[in-house]
């Protein structure tokens, strides 16, 4: 019995020792794969922190490279007016042998590209986009590495010619020595461009057609640059401009991209007479902002990233959804503060002949009742308001749930209308509204 019993205890005691032994098992391979994970952890993070540091902030020098990539683009048009000239007898003729022209195009590309690609001034332009006229460039993207030597900036943007229409993609890396002062260039395919290709770190040597223009890049010139690069996006890639509307802005200035479409149409020749006058900068955590104010004091808003500049977008007037400023005090505001400023956008709206918007922020019952459809009520504003109209005088209420704002309108020169407008608001900076007007 005794036997039996120590045996039966003996069992146990081995039984006890395997599951220790097993559980001691789980704990070492539960440790070994937590170290693991956590090393793991540790390297994709330091992958993170590498690839952080090869890629370097886009400030000022963003506009050095579109600078270079104009020079560049100069370099390699063998049609350009600086090799031309008139004769005694008023004949447009070239002054410049080919062989000069070419090895001008031969002296912007990067020397080690030269050398790879077994490049001579023979067959340069075998190598380079084939140039038939001058042309505009308009930037769009822009990445940047660091080098020793010098830095690679992966730049892609498009041609358009003087009349404003669009002329071909352009890929291309630039490659800055900042010791130097001068830069030169690798030219790069569409599938390069999206694989990340960067240029050469190689000391540049300087030459008649390398050397980095420094320009003078103060806000106002930043601004003017951003001001021209939208304007020839509206004229010449309007889907691009399309894209580069602030979100919100677009669809509730537009809708869709056929109304933009329509509204560079009816505006064009007004779109390329726009020049910068004025503007006010306020900086926030990841972005700046411009007001910005045209020779009609016509107001844009610029939106342009603090870590690349390349990146910007834009709304087209300040009353639609306002600015950060203007959102914030809207959201603050009583409800007669905030009918007033809807009053304002309505107003605004109407001189800009901007009825899509107007269209839209009328009460539905209101549209069926009286304009079924947006060309009648175009048709309507049209006879009945002024060409700018003018608040002389405003009287708020309120009735039911509903704000009624009296106002006064003018022309401007003495001619005067009596107007009700009944609002409603709605969620964030929405609302529904309808008039009536005395003539």
């Amino acid at each position: 019995m005794e036997h039996k019993k120590s045996k039966k205890i003996m069992i146990w005691m081995i039984i006890c020792v395997i599951v220790i032994i097993i559980l001691l098992m789980l704990l070492v391979v539960s440790n070994r794969k937590e170290k693991q994970e956590q090393q793991k952890s540790q390297e994709q993070g330091q992958i993170q922190e590498e690839k952080k540091e090869k890629e370097i902030k886009i400030g000022d020098d963003y506009f050095m490279v579109v600078n270079c990539v104009n020079q560049y683009l100069a370099m390699i048009n063998p049609n350009n007016s600086m090799y031309y000239s008139y004769d005694e007898e008023n004949n447009y003729v070239q002054i410049i042998e080919d062989e000069e022209i070419r090895q001008d195009a031969l002296s912007v590309l990067s020397d080690l590209f030269i050398k790879e690609k077994n490049i001579s001034i023979n067959n340069v332009y075998d190598f380079v986009t084939e140039m038939e006229e001058e042309v505009i460039y308009v930037p769009l993207e822009m990445k940047a590495y660091p080098g020793e030597k010098a830095n690679s900036y992966v730049i892609y943007g498009y041609m358009q010619d003087y009349e404003y229409h669009f002329v071909e993609d352009l890929y291309l890396v630039i490659n800055l020595d900042r010791k130097n002062k001068t830069f030169s260039v690798v030219p790069i395919n569409k599938e390069e461009y999206q694989e990340e290709k960067k240029g050469y770190d190689e000391e540049i040597e300087k030459n008649r057609n390398n050397q980095i223009i420094e320009d003078n890049i103060t806000t106002k010139y930043k601004l003017q640059q951003y001001f021209n690069y939208y304007k020839w996006m509206m004229l010449s890639n309007p889907e691009e401009a399309y894209q580069r509307l602030e979100k919100n802005y677009r669809e509730k200035r537009f809708g869709n991209k056929e109304n933009f479409m329509q509204y560079i149409e009816e505006n064009r020749e007004n779109i390329i007479r726009k020049s910068l006058k004025e503007y006010k900068e306020t900086i926030y955590d990841e972005v700046i902002e411009y007001i910005v104010k045209d020779q009609q004091d016509k107001y844009y808003i610029f939106y342009i990233s603090k870590n690349n500049v390349a990146d910007f977008t834009i709304m087209l007037d300040n009353y639609i959804v306002g600015t950060k400023e203007v959102q914030e005090e809207y959201k603050k505001g009583t409800s007669e503060e905030k009918v007033s400023i809807n009053v304002m956008r309505f107003i605004s709206s109407l001189n800009d002949k901007n009825y899509d918007y107007i269209y839209r922020v009328l009460a539905k019952s209101f549209q069926q009742n009286y304009f079924e459809t947006q060309e009648k009520f175009e048709e309507f504003a049209e006879d009945i308001f002024f060409e700018n109209n003018q608040i002389e005088e405003a009287k708020f209420s309120e009735q039911s749930g509903y704000y009624v704002y009296k106002l006064k309108i003018s022309d401007g020169n003495g001619q005067t209308k009596n107007m009700d407008i009944i609002m409603q608001l709605q969620e964030g900076t929405d609302f529904v509204m309808s008039f009536s007007i005395e003539e």
